[in-house]
């Protein structure tokens, strides 16, 4: 671990084909050595869409990351395709998903571009007709292929973090593993995420039950935690001072607060789950060209740098900034975890 991931303190490791396997999905490096000569892109490859995006001259991203991440995004979109506003609306993947299905189940077309952690909601949402085939791309048919579908491609892998009020815990004290949440100096000191609420939380709920049974989500229930909606809510609160220790969380957020001067610090264990971030053209999307321009883009080397630096790892191989994953890293079971998630829920003291 490099001293500036210590400063950042999030644990990093190399990533690994064995960790990033889930089932029978090929994933890890070996999934990456073909994209390492195949992929090259410049602005010029998509001069055509870009004409023709010009003159639509718009387009929206609705996006779950964290503003800061997808300003970097855009901001660089534009200096590689001026003359394209960007309208982003920005919201928590629960909230997103469902102002996303109503909007087009009520035919009010809105986004463009859709990003979201959350692989059931794009399930649903390409059965139901709402999302495009971009396939014929350059950037689409260059990623990854153990990372993309017909209509939705994975742009980031965050891994978990606890994160600590330094202001309240002293630093030989930061819990650094999930076990360590168990501690009953944490009693009634603590914000978890709801699992309820995001299919991600669940996820890891789900993996917490699978690496140590019913008995570590009643653990944490005798904790007297408290729960709240989403991250960047709860991080706030303990930033105020309202709890000694945050999870699920992610780094984006964390880095957010710690750009504010907040007294707040994250570790991400070893053994640990993550948000996995898809992106997709909507169909029938209202500028459908700025949206395939906008998702060309973010499956680029430049695009994959803008967003997973610091906060997500690549499926593109060494992306400058991007993180690496532990080993003990565990892919998403969402399935999984949707049909335990009541059970979850109440194993956590929640009805």
């Amino acid at each position: 671990m490099t001293d500036n991931h210590k400063n950042r303190g999030i644990t990093m490791l190399t990533m690994t084909r064995r960790n990033l396997l889930q089932g029978t999905a090929a994933m890890g490096a070996l999934a990456f050595a073909g994209a390492r000569t195949a992929f090259a892109q410049a602005p010029e490859d998509t001069k055509a869409l870009y004409e023709a995006a010009k003159k639509e001259g718009t387009l929206t991203y609705y996006a779950t990351a964290q503003a800061p991440i997808t300003k970097r995004v855009t901001d660089r979109f534009s200096e590689l395709y001026p003359g394209i506003k960007i309208n982003v609306l920005r919201l928590a993947t629960g909230q997103m998903a469902q102002r996303f299905a109503s909007e087009m189940q009520a035919g009010n077309i809105v986004a463009d571009v859709i990003q979201m952690a959350d692989p059931l909601a794009f399930e649903d949402a390409a059965k139901a007709g709402w999302l495009a085939k971009p396939a014929d791309l350059p950037a689409w048919s260059a990623f990854p292929k153990d990372y993309l579908t017909e209509h939705w491609a994975l742009i980031g892998i965050s891994p978990h973090t606890i994160v600590s009020n330094t202001d309240l815990v002293d630093a030989k004290d930061y819990p650094k593993d999930w076990k360590a949440m168990l501690d009953p100096r944490w009693k009634g000191q603590m914000i978890l995420s709801d699992p309820r609420n995001n299919m991600e939380v669940a996820d890891w709920a789900y993996t917490m039950f699978d690496a140590y049974g019913p008995e570590f989500l009643t653990g944490l229930k005798n904790q007297q935690p408290r729960f709240v909606e989403s991250i960047l809510p709860g991080i706030q609160m303990l930033a105020a001072g309202e709890a000694m220790i945050l999870a699920p969380a992610l780094h984006q957020a964390t880095m957010l607060m710690m750009e504010k001067k907040a007294p707040v610090i994250d570790f991400s264990p070893a053994m640990t789950s993550g948000q996995e971030t898809m992106m997709g053209v909507v169909a029938k999307a209202p500028h459908p060209n700025a949206a395939r321009l906008l998702a060309n883009f973010l499956l680029t080397r430049d695009g994959q740098e803008r967003y997973c630096r610091d906060i997500a790892a690549s499926p593109l191989p060494d992306i400058p900034g991007a993180l690496t994953l532990s080993p003990q890293y565990q892919r998403g079971r969402y399935r999984q975890a949707a049909a335990k998630r009541a059970e979850l829920a109440a194993l956590l003291g929640l009805t």
